[in-house]
This record gives C-alpha cells, structure tokens and sequence, in this order.
C-alpha cells in the first residue's frame, strides 16, 4: 500500500459481505486479534485508500474513541482500530 494513499469516512464502504468481524477484534481468551478482524481492518483501510476525499494525506479515524474526528495516517488509525475497536455503528454509516 502506498503512504500517499489515504482516505476519510464520508466514502461510500460498501462491502456486500457480513462487517461483524469489525465487533469482534478478540480471540477467545483475549491474548490476540481474530484474524478476520486483522484482514477486514486492512481491507477497509485498503478500501479507503483508493477514495479522492483526503485531508493532507491523513484520513478520518472510525475507533470508538476518535468517532471520525480526528485525522491520521493510515497506518496509526489501523492501530487505533486494534486497540480501541470501531466505533458504535460504523458498518451502517458505511453500507
């Protein structure tokens, strides 16, 4: 993925396939990520790239704690997935 690729949240994500994997970032006993959470984080990321809609190479970040207010690389807001999850219906704000 290229570093100048980025992306903001007002795109139109719409993946026809089931986004539970965006609530659901835990193994069972919590000492690592599903791996359907990893692929769908990198694909929605991957995704959002590809969009025109960028603010100075950074883009929105949906985690439950920046609620698409704040701006990042996409690499850190891939971290802020991990650690902090998406925030409440973002799979509808993007359908």
């Amino acid at each position: 993925m290229n570093d100048a690729l980025c992306y903001t949240t007002d795109y139109g994500y719409s993946s026809k396939s089931n986004q539970s994997w965006m609530y659901d970032r835990f193994m069972y006993d919590r000492r690592g990520y599903k791996d359907a959470f990893l692929k769908g984080v990198d694909e929605f990321v991957s995704y959002a790239c590809e969009e025109k809609n960028l603010s100075n190479g950074k883009i929105r970040c949906p985690c439950s704690k920046c609620k698409n207010l704040k701006f990042f690389h996409f690499e850190e807001v891939k971290v802020q997935l991990y650690k902090k999850g998406f925030m409440e219906k973002v799979a509808q704000t993007y359908a």
